[in-house]
């Protein structure tokens, strides 16, 4: 499975994503948000993944934001955050965390 560990510590959740993240990775996060605590600090790290295609980090991007988390993508490119940007403005994270709809 393109998702190698998912740490739980606390409040504090972290998904280290291996070579590649698939649409079924979002949505089984999207099903496991559903039902976790909202508010909660979650880090995805990309760090590893050799593909991660656009479209599938913008429905990321829409799922953490959607879920109340605070959350953090760590490992974006810097042409993925431009494309990210220019696709929708709200969703192109920095590596760092944020509150939730991005405030």
């Amino acid at each position: 499975m393109p998702i190698e560990a998912i740490q739980r510590s606390g409040e504090t959740v972290e998904v280290v994503v291996g070579e590649t993240l698939t649409r079924e990775d979002v949505e089984l996060l999207r099903r496991a948000l559903a039902h976790g605590p909202r508010g909660a600090d979650l880090t995805v790290d990309l760090r590893r993944a050799r593909t991660c295609e656009p479209p599938t980090v913008l429905a990321l991007s829409r799922v953490l934001e959607r879920s109340g988390a605070r959350f953090a993508l760590l490992g974006l490119t810097n042409d993925t955050r431009r494309l990210l940007r220019y696709l929708d403005p709200a969703s192109a994270t920095p590596d760092a965390p944020r509150a939730a709809g991005g405030h």
